[in-house]
Order: structure tokens, then sequence, then C-alpha cells
């Protein structure tokens, strides 16, 4: 008899032990990340600017992502003076993501890229940061590239 109240007696403090645990991490967002998060159907806005480039030339920007699910990055582009009809190239953390062919009858472009089999296209922190800055590169090609100016903005949307 003393046997099986001491069993029950242990099970409830283990129980109690664990919804205590849960509800620790569950309300502090220092150990959930839940602040830091997008969510699911999500979008938000990390860079926006406006950019005018020569052929030949180059523009980088950054943005510091702090969350941890894989996210898809948009790319939202709109030349408002194309003075040289060419190629823009986009390039994220390095890795070529795709070029689009801009001209007064093809101002706007959006670019998409999904994380796929691991290839991460935005990098989350690592255990030692708090965020990891991204970098989207703009490249226009000194032969074919586009030359003019355009609006940027770089939007994450959540996938978890």
């Amino acid at each position: 008899m003393k046997l099986g109240k001491l069993f029950f007696a242990e099970l409830a403090i283990v129980i109690v032990a664990l919804i205590v645990a849960v509800v620790v991490v569950e309300v502090s967002p220092n150990l959930s990340k839940r602040s830091t998060t997008i969510g699911a159907y999500n979008a938000k806005a990390y860079a926006t600017d406006t950019i005018a480039i020569l052929k030949g030339e180059a523009f980088s920007t950054s943005f510091d992502y702090s969350g941890y699910e894989p996210a898809i990055l948009v790319i939202d582009v709109t030349a408002s003076d194309v003075q040289s009809q060419g190629y823009l190239s986009f390039v994220c953390n390095g890795r070529f993501l795709s070029s689009v062919y801009v001209s007064s009858d093809n101002q706007r472009a959006s670019i998409s890229a999904i994380t796929l089999a691991g290839a991460e296209w935005v990098k989350s922190p690592s255990a030692y940061t708090e965020a990891y800055s991204n970098q989207i590169d703009f490249l226009s090609d000194s032969d074919t590239g586009f030359e003019g100016t355009f609006d940027y903005q770089i939007d994450l949307k959540g996938t978890e």
C-alpha cells in the first residue's frame, strides 16, 4: 500500500515538473525564440531602398535574420528609370539566385527562393550569434547589364 502511494506521489511530482518546464519555455522569449519568428503565411519586410546602377556596377545590401525556421526569400524590383535595358542579376549569400531582363516594357520583377533539401537561401543565427547577416548583391554586367534606377524590397515569408 505504501509503495503504491509513493509511486503515485513520484509520478505526480514528475508531471508537475514537466508542466512547469513547458510553461517557463513558452513564456520566456529568450528560451523559446518565439519573438523572432515570422509565422506561417506571414511576411516581413527586411530591406527596401532605391538604387541607381550603371553597367558593370554592383550594389550590396544586407539584412539580419534572427529566426530559426526556414524562410521564403522574396525580392521585388521595380525599375523607375530605364536608361539602358539589360540584365540585372541577384546573388544571395554568395550563391547566384536569378537574372532578369529589365526594359521599358518589363519594369517589374519578383524573385522567390524557397529552401529545398536543406539548401538554405536565408541563413539563420548560430548558437553564438543573435542574428545572421544575410547579403543580397545586385549585379549589372558591363556588356548586357541594366542601367538605370530601381526600387527593391526584400521580404521573408514564414513557413512554420
